[in-house]
């Protein structure tokens, strides 16, 4: 599968931590491209409780997705509710500092590659 996702901040991460019940039931469970809001968005099955790319980063999954969801998204109460905090791009817990996932900006359209296990967002590489 490969899409285009059009230029703009992007969360990336376990779509559990940042969604309300209507943003997931949206999203769905079993990966794929669909669209919340009007706004594309995409998630990806994976095998862990953890994911990584290429540029060292690892996310915290929570259930079996990793999403690629537009920044605008992010569900500030449900970030409340986790006792969780975006600072400087990226999602932490609030008490243990614990980095769980981030928002990257795309300055132009850019692609999103997904095969198997492997995925591609933009120049990342992904391990899931």
């Amino acid at each position: 599968m490969q899409e285009i996702f059009k230029s703009g901040e992007y969360y990336i991460g376990s779509p559990e931590l940042v969604l309300d019940y209507e943003g997931l039931e949206a999203l769905g469970s079993f990966g794929g491209i669909c669209e919340i809001a009007g706004q594309k968005c995409a998630s990806f099955e994976c095998n862990s409780s953890s994911a990584s790319d290429s540029s060292g980063f690892v996310y915290s999954i929570e259930n079996t997705l990793l999403a690629l969801l537009p920044a605008a998204l992010v569900n500030e109460e449900v970030l409340k509710q986790k006792i969780l905090t975006i600072k400087d791009n990226v999602l932490y817990n609030k008490f243990s500092g614990f980095k769980l996932a981030r928002v990257l900006k795309f300055d132009s359209d850019f692609s999103v590659e997904f095969s198997g296990n492997a995925l591609r967002i933009a120049e990342l590489d992904f391990k899931i």
